[in-house]
This record gives structure tokens, C-alpha cells and sequence, in this order.
């Protein structure tokens, strides 16, 4: 499926790292596709952040168990199987600051690659060279953000 490329990925392991606090409210955190002008793509699928489980959804917000997913680990995004099993061996991401780089099947991190920027509850599709691509389409975060997992 296309619309859960590598990018949805990236903005779901971005959620739980740069969130202050977790909110109040047990409403899980919602990301929404949005478009190259940045209005929220309301039928089509996205995402769900439960805990540090990442969920695909279809266009009515329903979650998507059975298909493959993303876990986050401290700063580390890796992708799950179908069932929720954490695929170590496959290429990830990894949060540093306010960016959002890929990583390759080792962990190492490929800062030449295209990634993702986080401003507000916007998520930004940047260049290889770290440029923000505003007329591109990116994400909308909506919920409020889970607090991540603390380092050991």
C-alpha cells in the first residue's frame, strides 16, 4: 500500500519524543495525511499512538491491528510485523532534536535521505539536504502526544 510508506513511519516515531507531557485524556494521539496546502486528508488512512505502538488506521479512524506497524524505543522508530513483532533487521528511523532521519538496516543513520521535520503538531517532509518542503504534502498531529519512554 503506497499511502503507508516510509514517511507515516517517521512521523508516528517523532510523537512520543517530542512531547512534554502526556495529556489527561485516555483518546489515543491521531496523524492525519494532510495535502501540499496543508488542509487535513480526512479520508484517507493514517495513523495511531498507543503507548509506545504505533497503529495503521483505515480512512474512518478505525485501527488496523493485523497489519505491520511501528514500535519506538527511546529515540529509535522500528517497524513491527503483522503481528506486533519488532522487525530489528529492516531499516527505521531515528529522532535527533526536532528532525526525523532514516535509518538503514544496521541502525546506522543516513543523513543524505530525505526526512521529516516536526513544527507545532505539523510534521514537514524535508530534502536530503535538511531543507523543509512546504508544498509537499505532510502530517497534522491531533490528541495531543503520549510522553515517551525514558532512557535506562
Amino acid at each position: 500500500m503506497k499511502t503507508l510508506c516510509w514517511p507515516w513511519l517517521l512521523l508516528l516515531v517523532s510523537i512520543p519524543v517530542w512531547a512534554d507531557e502526556p495529556k489527561a485524556s485516555a483518546q489515543p494521539v491521531r496523524v492525519l495525511q494532510t495535502d501540499a496546502y496543508g488542509n487535513v486528508q480526512y479520508a484517507k488512512p493514517g495513523f495511531v499512538a498507543k503507548g509506545d505502538r504505533v497503529y495503521a488506521t483505515d480512512a474512518h479512524g478505525n485501527v488496523e491491528y493485523a497489519k505491520p506497524g511501528f514500535v519506538v524505543k527511546d529515540d529509535r522508530v522500528y517497524r513491527t510485523d503483522a503481528y506486533g513483532n519488532v522487525q530489528y533487521a529492516k531499516p527505521g528511523f531515528v529522532v535527533k532534536g526536532d528532525r526525523v532521519f532514516q535509518t538503514d538496516a544496521y541502525g546506522h543513520v543516513e543523513y543524505g535521505k530525505p526526512g521529516y521535520v516536526m513544527k507545532g503538531d505539523r510534521v514537514y517532509q524535508t530534502d536530503a539536504y535538511g531543507n523543509v518542503e512546504y508544498g509537499k504534502p505532510g502530517f497534522q498531529v491531533k490528541g495531543g502526544a503520549p510522553k515517551a519512554t525514558p532512557k535506562k
